[in-house]
């Protein structure tokens, strides 16, 4: 079950060297009744991650009217694009990983590339032969400074192959939605 709320307490139960968590959620539909089903200290799984809104639909929605634009203009696919928009103005991460995971890899992450040979630390601590990567975040995953970087990049590009971008006014519009939301979201999180 996954729900939204926000921690109100924290401490640490010193006579049981314990953690103890409050949580406040913002929508209880099927909690109560599914923690009732549970035992007393029935030992629990329990994932806690920062929240993030959705992205403003305008701010997605520019990106990808700018990339349908560029990519019909040079005849590719718009996912290409995308992709080519993510290696020039996004974020990522080098990883090195054992040469069997490598597809897996590949599965989790947006975008990767194979940089070559590398070493990893493999079953009891020995040196095995892996593979770096360079690894590519979606730009769902992208706070406003950095989708307003892949964005202002893409509408960039549009402008230098003489294609008509969006109206500044509209761009920012959208970006200044995306502010909002993702503040917004913040505030969720405090």
């Amino acid at each position: 079950m996954n729900l939204t709320g926000k921690m109100t307490k924290l401490f640490r139960d010193a006579a049981r060297n314990k953690a103890v968590i409050q949580l406040e959620v913002e929508d209880d539909s099927g909690l109560l009744e599914a923690l009732a089903k549970l035992t007393n200290h029935q030992k629990l799984n329990i994932s806690v991650s920062a929240y993030r809104g959705k992205r403003s639909l305008d701010a997605n929605a520019t990106l990808w009217y700018c990339l349908s634009e560029i990519a019909g203009a040079l005849g590719a696919d718009k996912w290409d694009i995308y992709l080519e928009a993510l290696k020039r103005y996004g974020k990522f991460t080098h990883i090195v990983v054992k040469e069997t995971a490598v597809e897996e890899v590949r599965k989790q992450w947006r975008e990767c590339e194979d940089m070559g040979k590398a070493w990893v630390i493999g079953e009891q601590g020995k040196p095995v032969e892996g593979v770096q990567m360079l690894c590519y975040y979606g730009s769902s995953t992208y706070n406003t400074e950095e989708f307003s970087k892949l964005l202002n990049g893409v509408i960039s590009e549009m402008v230098e192959m003489g294609l008509d971008p969006p109206a500044p006014r509209e761009v920012e519009k959208a970006l200044d939605k995306h502010r909002r939301d993702y503040e917004k979201a913040a505030e969720c999180i405090h």
